[in-house]
């Protein structure tokens, strides 16, 4: 887990082949996320999103989480770099 003042971000492995334990390992990190601000008096904003990062482009797939629904995207920008789910860095 990479932290900074107004930014968080948390890498989870997958298995695209099984999103349900994804979903759940999903639950896990940002729970422990939850946990953490409240003993740190740090609340997170809904600038919550989720990437899938795989060689063919994922589908668009909506995640329920503690901090609502979060649907995935096919793009992320972090400290100025956009990644795109393929990684093809076009």
């Amino acid at each position: 887990m990479q932290a900074y003042a107004d930014d968080i971000c948390i890498l989870i492995p997958y298995n695209r082949n099984q999103i349900l334990a994804l979903q759940q390992e999903i639950d896990k990190a940002i729970n422990a996320a939850i946990e953490w601000g409240d003993a740190h008096k740090v609340s997170f904003n809904d600038k919550t999103s989720i990437i899938l990062f795989q060689k063919r482009l994922p589908p668009l797939t909506l995640f329920t989480t503690a901090l609502g629904e979060i649907e995935t995207k096919n793009t992320w920008k972090h400290l100025g770099v956009t990644y795109d789910s393929t990684l093809s860095f076009n």
